[in-house]
């Protein structure tokens, strides 16, 4: 595994070098072979091993468009970073990434110039032998009691249930809950603090920090939360005295449960700290949950338009692989008001994918389920958790149409009812919102009587405003998503 590093300036060039090996020594077991020198350095290196990544260091700041190009002309497709003096970065990076087709980072990111290097080695291949994972899925959200946690537990149980070894991260610093649930023993508890403290995961202590959840006969594995809230709040912010960044555990952790574990599920919470930023690189798929009423989708859509805006790493915020999950609601009944939503807020409708859970029944959190909370749940919520963890595992994607209640078409036919589900299906499938709901059943179960001639017999004119009827709104609704 060889890697570049460039900078003209001996010193800083030497410091970036010293950089790399932190960021890695305590992430790969296998040695990186790294060589420093300047761009013209290149020449005499191009008939060799071609890298597994490229890091321009601070010294070409001043010149840094002009070294890109010098640097894809002789390695056109392999990773490249720029690193910047922290104080270039925090002032620049944003309009830098505007017109650089490269990885930024601050010199005194550790963590950052770690994950960097992580993915540029298995883009190369070089870890395809060691990673199992097929999914890495986070559950986040930008305003509390949405479910978040619910929904992480039931991906994990419904994946082992299909016969996935799952591990299950808990980074809710505030309500721990699936530490709780796994009865994390106290003495887990203070191995993660220890670890914390200490920045890194060695391979041979991560059963010490390991809860299995005992009704999926080992399939589930709980990594939980510290004992103390000071403890678990360094997970938002550095707190712990002589600590290094929550980042560097979180990235050693994931670095190694990729490894063993067929499946990742991560319970992101709403602290959206260190911990949750750092995590977000490794997931495959986010959910990011909200429920239905019209504030609470607001806020959750205006929030993740500041946060994609000011990011400066693109695979934090890379919408495509982003599921807004509209939870407790069976119908696309709110699809227009979202893509309206995206629309205004500036972020690109046609990438971030939306999805509908239902509620999950009467099943209550906390100790009182007394087992699987997935299995006590209702069999729509079962049925769409399933279709997300299909989607997440690499099948092919499946979009249900709406369901629609006998109650709401009323007086329409069998024909139009038909009608407006082929329209509101292929509405939703070509802008990217999945539903995930159970299929209805077939038109002629619905039973639903022709139209009589007086029912679509035009009104006289009214003095007095009258409200909308439902044959109005329903074909609006069609015409809007038409």
């Amino acid at each position: 595994m060889k890697l570049f590093v460039l900078d003209p300036v001996e010193r800083s060039r030497e410091l970036l070098v010293q950089r790399v090996y932190d960021a890695t020594r305590k992430i790969l077991s296998k040695t990186l072979d790294v060589s420093d020198g300047t761009i013209d350095s290149l020449r005499s290196w191009i008939d060799g091993e071609e890298p597994a990544a490229i890091i321009l260091g601070p010294g070409y700041y001043s010149e840094i468009e002009r070294a890109v190009e010098r640097v894809r002309g002789f390695f056109s497709k392999v990773p490249l970073a720029i690193v910047l003096e922290n104080e270039i970065y925090a002032s620049e990076a944003l309009e830098l990434r505007r017109f650089l087709t490269a990885r930024l980072m601050p010199i005194a990111d550790v963590a950052q110039i770690g994950q960097f290097i992580l993915d540029s080695l298995s883009v190369d291949g070089a870890l395809s032998e060691k990673v199992r994972c097929r999914s890495v899925v986070g559950v986040t959200q930008l305003k509390g009691g949405v479910g978040t946690t619910a929904i992480a537990l039931s991906l994990a149980e419904e994946s082992a249930a299909k016969g996935a070894l799952t591990a299950l991260v808990d980074l809710n610093d505030v309500n721990p809950h699936i530490t709780a649930y796994a009865k994390s023993s106290l003495s887990k508890k203070r191995v993660v603090a220890e670890l914390l403290q200490e920045g890194g995961i060695p391979k041979n202590r991560l059963k010490e920090i390991e809860t299995e959840l005992s009704f999926t006969n080992g399939r589930v594995s709980v990594f939980g939360q510290p004992e103390l809230y000071r403890e678990s709040f360094h997970f938002k912010a550095d707190v712990l005295e002589n600590a290094p960044s929550a980042a560097e555990y979180i990235t050693a952790l994931l670095h190694l449960l990729r490894e063993r574990f067929d499946a990742v599920v991560i319970d992101c919470g709403g602290s959206w700290g260190i911990a949750s930023f750092a995590a977000l690189p490794f997931c495959t798929q986010v959910l990011l949950v909200s429920t239905a009423d019209h504030v609470a989708l607001e806020r959750t859509v205006l929030n993740l338009a500041r946060l994609y805006r000011e990011s400066d790493d693109p695979l934090e915020f890379d919408l495509k692989r982003w599921h807004l999950v509209v939870n407790r609601s069976s119908g696309s009944a709110v699809a227009p008001a979202i893509l309206g939503m995206l629309e205004e807020a500036g972020l690109p409708a046609d990438e971030l994918s939306v999805a509908f859970l239902p509620e999950c029944g009467t099943v209550k959190w906390g100790a009182d389920v007394g087992g699987s909370f997935y299995s006590a749940a209702s069999r729509e919520f079962q049925s769409s958790i399933a279709s997300l963890n299909a989607i997440f595992s690499g099948a092919t994607r499946s979009v249900a149409r709406p369901k629609i209640e006998e109650k709401l078409p009323g007086r329409l036919g069998e024909k139009l009812a038909e009608k407006f589900i082929e329209k509101a299906s292929s509405a939703v499938i070509e802008r990217r919102t999945e539903v995930f709901t159970p299929q209805i059943e077939q038109a002629e179960e619905l039973s639903i009587p022709e139209p009589s001639a007086r029912a679509v017999k035009p009104r006289r004119p009214s003095p007095e405003p009258e409200r909308e009827s439902y044959w109005n709104k329903l074909q609006r609704i069609v015409d809007t998503l038409t």
